[in-house]
């Protein structure tokens, strides 16, 4: 009996680590596709409770090390810039994921030991195949999408997916609605999928983990990011590196195969991402196989030819290297005729010199084929502009090409079935047509140079713009959701990002040189780590993180991925790994206290914001269903409200000042201009730009209307919106109220817009246009001035 027990209890050690392997695997997904405030509490809370009791007091000692330091440091400031901040909807937003994402994180630092750290690898595998499946699947409108959307109901979260998500042509966006950020996931699980391939001894565990690396891997492809596939590439490299001289070549040969096989599936699969075609899926999972069926069979026996021959090894990577580079080249020079598909369009740019120009096109069909022409200079590259050259439906075509043109741009339009055999210009440039080895998805986002295109020059002018916004605010930052609030007034041409698409400018603006000094620490920590435990031994496990550090934070220098919670989650529990596995306390003495200070304080952090974000949610509900029996009911509750919502008081404040404009008791007084000048310095546009209309107009504070009006539209300077918005705002609501005994006060006003539009296009790139309504309005005032008309008879003639 005795020994059934034994027998029974070392069965159940591998049985409660594969459970619990497999329960972070789901919190994990979890994690990455339930963007909520509900979910970010129960996460918060869940994890809480998950690392109370003694294995993780334990852990935090075994681990107080400098990336655990870093990492609670950055949690801490991070927490505290959504309390400063006063960016109240963009701060709930990034918030809100990342105490997902820390919940996460608590989990990996205080519940994960070394022996579930495999197990773990298998979930992230499965995880970042997964997706892969489904960004495909949504692109080729499949029922894998929809079942996704059916568990998402659950959450409250299919909207999201379902309507917000828009498909690009030329690309798999993905589920995300961002090709960027699907990559970069999909290469971390490529990553880790070919660290199991390598390392499983059986060969079932290893067909599956190559069906896991092709299945992410042709998720990269038909996402086509240059950038994830750059960076996707250096950290390929980084890892051959690190591996030892006697699994490099193994190593090599898996890269090598695994990227041969899902690049030429990628043809036939990028061609088929069409409604309700399976075929991209399925080439996806079966490359696999044909992958391990190459390693399995030559891994091995060319490993053990190649042992101790340098020279071997080294003319084995030039032909591969070389096949490479006659692969590009004959993709590129062989073309044939374009057949138009359902879309009814081919994209095409090249570089021309000035001049007048010819087209002549060939093809067949019997439908007439729209061809519009237009060209860019550098400047319009960066702002989105273009210069038109032809818009028609000849057959021979002329136009010019200006001087400053960086490149012209060809579409041309046609039915389906329609055939162009050739488009032939009058210098004998014939413009390529398609391309026999790409797919045309590829090739479209290849007409374009990388390095001059809009994508790359606006991620210039994104860090540009937020270094000016931390040099603001150097120590502490501006809060989270600075970027999304304060790009406005400091760029200089009308653009739309919520973030800097740099993870360490983004950290420097949101939480200054203390949020970079921690994050610095976190990360420098993580790579010192990896590094001297491949000093002391060539682990390639440890070789592999190394690659998924790389990938991580050079794609992040170019793209937002740490300021979206799918990408945070995943992130986190790779960067927090390298701790788990070599991390190694300062010492005992420091690991004592240390390590009770990071348990402690993080648990006490998970419940702190664990406990506001509830609050919110508990305030937004009693928002939207109590009623007040009397105004100052009303008013006592929006007070309550605008205080107990630390997140986003400012909306419960602007209420409350609606509430209490006109009151004549006094009662109010005080609180009402404490939220007014509060909400007038926060550089919120949102709530500033309302108190113009709840505020100053009902007292009727004409000059403080438009210093108030001016200082929200220097928030919103580059934006014709909000200047032909405010400027009707005037028009058609503060001059009815000003009537012929304010005018000095209104015409004052007005003029003072008018000079502030000046000064702010003087700076622009592109100017603020008036709506042929406003201007006329502006004019009409300055002609009733030039006459010398004032009061009654000048508000007489602007409204006559």
């Amino acid at each position: 009996m005795r020994r059934k027990k034994i027998e029974f209890a070392a069965l159940a050690g591998p049985r409660r680590d594969t459970a619990a392997a497999v329960l972070f695997s789901i919190a994990l997904w979890l994690t990455m596709h339930v963007w909520s405030e509900p979910f970010a509490v129960a996460a918060a809370f869940f994890a809480l409770l998950a690392c109370l009791g003694r294995t993780p007091w334990r852990l935090a000692r075994e681990r107080f090390c400098v990336p655990v330091i870093g990492f609670a440091a950055f949690v801490l400031l991070y927490g505290a810039a959504a309390i400063y901040s006063p960016f109240g909807v963009s701060l709930v937003r990034d918030f809100r994921g990342a105490l997902a994402a820390f919940a996460l994180a608590a989990l990996v630092l205080f519940r994960i030991e070394k022996r579930h750290v495999r197990a773990l690898l298998w979930g992230f595998a499965a995880v970042c195949a997964l997706v892969s499946l489904l960004c495909t699947s949504f692109a080729c409108e499949g029922p894998l999408f929809e079942k996704f959307c059916s568990v998402m109901d659950l959450f409250g979260q299919s909207a999201m997916y379902r309507e917000q998500i828009q498909n690009s042509v030329g690309r798999v966006n993905g589920i995300y609605n961002d090709a960027n950020i699907s990559a970069s996931i999909l290469a971390l699980g490529v990553l880790v999928s070919l660290y199991l391939a390598r390392t499983c001894e059986r060969w079932w565990k290893r067909l599956l983990a190559c069906v896991l690396v092709s299945t992410s891997a042709m998720g990269i492809l038909l996402s086509v990011s240059r950038g994830a596939i750059l960076c996707f590439g250096i950290s390929l490299l980084v890892w051959l590196a690190a591996a030892g001289k006697g699994e490099r070549f193994r190593l090599f040969w898996l890269l090598a195969v695994s990227a041969g096989v899902t690049l030429a599936a990628s043809v036939p699969a990028g061609a088929a991402v069409l409604p309700e075609n399976y075929l991209p899926n399925v080439l996806a999972v079966v490359s696999g196989g044909a992958a391990f069926l190459l390693d399995w069979f030559l891994g091995d026996r060319l490993a053990k030819a190649m042992s101790g021959r340098t020279k071997a090894m080294a003319v084995a990577a030039g032909a591969v290297a070389a096949g490479a580079v006659v692969f590009a080249v004959a993709a590129f020079q062989l073309t044939e005729p374009y057949v138009f598909g359902a879309d009814g369009h081919l994209f095409r740019a090249m570089v021309l010199e000035p001049g007048a120009y010819t087209l002549s096109i060939e093809g067949t069909g019997g439908t007439t084929q729209r061809v519009i022409i237009y060209s860019r200079t550098e400047q319009q590259a960066l702002t989105g502009g273009l210069t038109n050259l032809y818009d028609g439906y000849e057959s021979d075509i002329s136009f010019e090409v200006p001087d400053d043109a960086a490149r012209v741009f060809f579409h041309f339009w046609a039915a389906e079935g329609n055939i162009v055999e050739s488009a032939v210009l009058s210098d004998g440039t014939e413009i390529p047509l398609s391309y026999r080895l790409l797919p045309e998805m590829i090739v479209r986002r290849l007409q374009e140079n990388p390095l001059q295109d809009n994508s790359f020059l606006l991620r210039l002018q994104y860090d540009k713009d937020a270094w000016k916004i931390f040099t603001q605010s150097p120590l502490w930052g501006h809060g989270l959701g600075s970027t999304d609030n304060l790009y406005p007034a400091v760029q200089p041409f009308y653009y739309t990002s919520r973030y800097v698409h740099n993870h360490i400018l983004q950290v420097m603006a949101d939480m200054g040189l203390l949020g970079l000094a921690a994050f610095l620490t976190f990360l420098g920590g993580v790579l010192w780590l990896l590094v001297k435990r491949l000093r002391e031994e060539r682990d390639l496990l440890a070789g592999a993180l190394l690659a998924c550090w790389v990938m991580i934070n050079t794609h992040s220098l170019m793209e937002i991925n740490f300021s979206v919670q799918v990408y945070e989650g995943a992130a986190f529990v790779l960067l927090l790994l390298p701790v788990v596995l070599y991390g190694r306390p300062l010492s005992e003495k420091a690991a004592k206290t240390g390590g009770a200070v990071v348990c402690v304080g993080f648990l006490a952090y998970l419940a702190l914001f664990g406990g506001l974000m509830g609050m919110r949610q508990r305030v937004r509900r009693e928002y939207t269903t109590r009623y007040a029996s009397n105004i100052d009911e009303a008013i006592a509750w929006l007070d309550s409200y605008a205080k107990r919502d630390v997140f986003e008081p400012e909306r419960y404040q602007v209420e409350y000042i609606a509430a209490t404009a006109q009151d004549t008791s006094g009662q109010y007084y005080l609180q009402m201009m404490e939220y007014v000048e509060k909400i007038r310095n926060s550089g919120n546009y949102p709530s500033c730009s309302a108190l113009p209309e709840v505020y100053y107009l009902p007292v009727g504070d004409f000059v403080g209307l438009f210093e108030c009006s001016r200082v929200c539209l220097l928030q919103r300077a580059s934006y014709s919106e909000v200047w032909n918005g405010e400027m009707a705002f005037y028009r058609d609501r503060v001059l009815m109220l000003a009537g012929p005994e304010h005018m000095e006060e209104f015409v004052e006003g007005v003029l003072g817009y008018q000079s502030l539009l000046n000064e702010v296009n003087e700076r622009l790139l592109v100017d603020i246009v008036l709506t042929e309504e406003n201007q006329e309005f502006i004019n009409r005032i300055t002609a009733g001035m030039e006459q010398g008309l004032t009061d009654g008879d000048l508000y007489d003639f602007i409204t006559a």
